[in-house]
């Protein structure tokens, strides 16, 4: 494994070591709230092991769906490991501790669970009949896998057959031209999919710290065919991979390649505005531009914006945050620094770690059963990380300590101050129920932020949420304007929620600020901005 991924574990072990001297002291301020949970822990477990029916919301648990679980022995396992849980989060609930170090010991916890699992033991019945159907082979080919990985220097098991998914082939496969290219970014434009289009375009800005095609994965769940569907002319930023001689690349730098991909969408289209989509991290950077632009008195260019998952306020601790102690982020400051860049495997195995039985554990069955899980696009594009830059890395890092997007004037860019609270665009804003990223009363746009503002609150986590295709079983969403003075409770209390998808009601919305329908474009780009080469283009396969 890479020397990078030796230091950023170790500097996680020194950050959850100090809290857990923080629980080893409450033991002696504490002694009847342990003694008490301690008991009532070992009576749960007793009467698991002794056959009492386990809560039946364990059995939807995926990791327990073969019928081999109910047989006694392993359902009584799965008993005590249910009851182990609940009980060990009772008693964090009871600590007298600060609310930070609280949330960080549940963390710690769930990272635990998740790790002694009895589906990641012997007992799992995929493992004894792997070994009955192969004769044993499977550990052999399992050490062989593991021994794979190590030479490749992966922090993750692999997610499945590398071959089995391609990018172009089975992902990011919408059809169009690579119209504009810079040292930061190709800027794509897509093919109508209807006969006539909005005037006005559309511009998503993705994050710089994944790949774009998130919201172009497979035909029938990929948001940029959506709304093409819907008559938007889309254009796309992918952004190049960086590498260690980037270093300097910062926030500035991403905002104003993304102001200059703007300007080439508004000449090609004709279009003197166009409408902006900004996902999580690229949401960042359209706010930024907005800012910017609006700090140099230009009138804007920008219709309206949509913001996916983006970080307005740090107004609730992320998994990510409660991590993240002061001395953790100065240390990984100073390995981007020396290195250049925080590699893309690092970036990648953080993000899974936040969510391993989702992200981590399920693959270990590559090692275990010595067979490959089904092919999965989002697992797949999880691992398809980027670089990042050590400037923007300070950057971002900056944004999370300052606050900076809530505060006017925090934030400078190029000498701007960026004022967010003096835009009048009109803005929409996504969160998500279970985002672990950028919790959604972060992504509520409050006052720092001008303008009419919609706010939706959407079903899932930070990821699923946004590949939420209309049919989505179980998809629901909730929306109402977030006004002026209005908190997070009022807006709850002005929404309703509705059954379904966020793309149709999203649409809806953008369609006001899109202009009136026009004759598609025969041809994808124009004389200043030929088209040079198919989507989805060649930064999106640098490694």
């Amino acid at each position: 494994m890479s020397g990078h991924s030796d230091h950023s574990l170790d500097d996680l072990e020194r950050s959850l070591a100090a809290t857990l001297r923080k629980l080893a002291g409450s033991a002696v301020s504490q002694p009847c709230h342990h003694a008490q949970h301690t008991l009532a822990l070992l009576a749960e477990l007793s009467d698991a092991l002794t056959g009492r029916p386990t809560e039946e919301a364990v059995w939807q648990d995926a990791r327990f769906a073969h019928p081999a679980w109910q047989r006694p022995l392993r359902r009584r396992l799965v008993g005590a490991w249910s009851a182990w849980m609940k009980g060990t989060h009772g008693w964090v609930d009871g600590l007298d501790v600060s609310a930070h170090d609280r949330a960080r010991l549940k963390l710690a916890l769930r990272q635990l669970q998740d790790a002694i699992a009895p589906s990641n033991s012997p007992f799992n019945p995929a493992l004894a009949e792997r070994l009955k159907q192969t004769g044993g082979s499977c550990l052999r080919e399992g050490i062989s896998n593991l021994l794979e990985d190590i030479v490749a220097q992966r922090v993750l098991p692999a997610a499945g057959n590398p071959n089995t998914l391609l990018v172009g082939r089975d992902l990011a496969t919408t059809a169009g031209q690579v119209v504009h290219r810079t040292p930061l970014l190709e800027l794509i434009q897509y093919l109508p999919l209807t006969s006539a289009v909005h005037a006005v375009p559309l511009l998503v800005i993705p994050p710089p710290l994944n790949r774009y095609y998130l919201l172009d994965m497979q035909p029938d769940s990929s948001l940029t065919r959506y709304a093409l569907a819907q008559g938007m002319q889309v254009f796309m930023i992918s952004w190049r991979n960086p590498n260690p001689s980037n270093a300097a690349w910062g926030l500035t730098h991403y905002i104003q390649a993304a102001a200059a991909a703007l300007e080439a969408v508004c000449a090609i289209s004709g279009n003197p505005q166009a409408n902006l989509l900004g996902v999580c991290s690229g949401g960042v950077i359209g706010l930024g531009l907005q800012g910017w632009l609006t700090g140099q008195n230009m009138s804007s260019p920008v219709s309206a914006a949509s913001y996916l998952g983006t970080p307005l306020h740090v107004r609730q601790h992320s998994e990510l945050s409660l991590l993240a102690s002061p001395a953790l982020r100065q240390r990984l400051r100073n390995l981007a620094w020396r290195k250049g860049c925080i590699d893309h495997r690092q970036l990648a195995a953080g993000f899974a770690w936040l969510r391993p039985g989702q992200l981590v554990w399920p693959h270990f069955q590559r090692y275990l059963l010595a067979q490959p899980g089904p092919p999965d696009p989002l697992t797949f594009w999880s691992q398809d990380s980027t670089r990042l830059p050590a400037q923007l890395v300070h950057d971002l890092l900056h944004l999370l300590e300052r606050d900076a997007l809530s505060v006017s004037g925090a934030l400078v860019i190029d000498g701007i101050p960026i004022e967010l609270d003096k835009l009048r665009t009109p803005s929409w804003h996504l969160g998500a129920e279970r985002d672990h990223i950028v919790p959604w009363q972060n992504a509520y746009p409050g006052d720092s932020l001008g303008g009419d503002k919609t706010f939706t609150l959407s079903h899932s986590g930070h990821i699923q949420s946004l590949v939420n295709p209309p049919g989505h079983p179980g998809a629901w969403y909730q929306s109402a304007a977030a006004r002026t003075g209005m908190t997070i409770d009022q807006w709850q209390a002005a929404s309703e929620r509705q059954a379904g998808s966020w793309w149709p009601d999203w649409v809806t919305w953008l369609r006001r600020h899109s202009g009136d329908l026009r004759n598609a474009p025969a041809v994808m780009g124009n004389t200043t901005y030929p088209a040079q080469y198919p989507a989805p283009g060649r930064y999106v396969h640098q490694l």
